[in-house]
């Protein structure tokens, strides 16, 4: 009687643990639903676990650097945290060199001297967020010995924003976000869960934020405050490019430091499918050893 028991009750349990392992992994596939009606072109993300002190203003741009384009040999007074969008950057990094392709993240940091360009025969584009704290210049350039000359051909920013931030979390993920909404489209609403700074890098795009609609042009930015609710439109004939810089307080986080383009939800959804597979086998190995008790 007892194995019987035993038996219908492992039975439950196993058929109950694949059941969630099913929706689990179905789960992820609708979320890529989601994301592909977003027209989500690239996110990016970085655990800044010792900010600059606030108020800090954060730097936001879009930077094109032609083939031969230069940066001089430079240093930052905050943070800098790069996003590779296209292209490849040749980056030396105190004279060590590094080469950094589309989809690439890093972090300059305000302890050493940069200098780089693309060297290639293809447009390179990226996205920066400085974190500049009160008082100090984006960027200070230096004498080169190498390269008195300055270079022959600079970047170009399509895009650039700045907004000061009077206040905070003690250590955030800082996310880039770059998008690309067809004419006509729109995105669901949604709501951040930090502050967002967004700007329209081409085009013109409705921005409704709990209820209130803003229309930003080309080179224009606005905030968005933390659990706004927010929806996006493109209303033009032609695409809208947009950019983002989330300061999202990192409680959820499992991201190492620095650059992983590893999205937050995803290691969410890893961690509760461990789980989820740990119980199927507890419940396999319950199952074997109440039949040869």
């Amino acid at each position: 009687m007892s194995y019987r028991s035993g038996s219908w009750k492992t039975r439950i349990s196993l058929v109950l643990a694949l059941a969630l392992m099913s929706l689990i992994f179905s789960a992820p596939a609708a979320a890529q639903n989601d994301s592909d009606l977003l027209i989500m072109q690239l996110r990016a993300s970085f655990t800044v676990s010792d900010p600059p002190e606030a108020p800090f203003q954060a730097h936001q741009s879009m930077l094109l650097f032609v083939p031969g384009a230069e940066a001089p040999l430079h240093y930052h007074g905050g943070p800098g945290y790069i996003t590779i969008l296209q292209g490849e950057l040749t980056l030396f990094e105190d004279g060590e060199e590094n080469v950094y392709q589309a989809g690439d993240s890093l972090v300059e940091t305000t302890d050493k001297l940069y200098k780089g360009g693309n060297y290639t025969d293809e447009d390179t584009v990226l996205m920066v967020t400085y974190l500049i704290p009160e008082g100090e210049d984006v960027t200070t350039v230096v004498d080169d010995p190498e390269s008195p000359e300055p270079p022959e051909i600079s970047p170009e920013p399509l895009a650039e924003t700045v907004h000061e931030f009077p206040d905070s979390p003690e250590s955030f993920d800082l996310i880039h976000t770059t998008a690309s909404i067809g004419a006509g489209s729109e995105t669901g609403t949604v709501a951040g869960d930090g502050d967002t700074l967004l700007t329209a890098v081409t085009g013109e795009l409705d921005v409704t934020i709990d209820g209130e609609t803003n229309t930003l042009s080309a080179g224009s930015a606005i905030v968005i405050d933390a659990e706004q609710e927010y929806s996006l439109q493109n209303a033009g004939a032609g695409e809208v490019l947009v950019m983002s810089t989330e300061l999202a307080p990192d409680v959820y986080s499992v991201i190492p430091a620095a650059g992983s383009t590893v999205d937050r939800t995803f290691a969410m959804w890893l961690i509760v499918m461990t789980a989820s597979a740990l119980f199927v086998v507890g419940a396999v190995l319950r199952l074997t050893v109440v039949r040869y008790r």
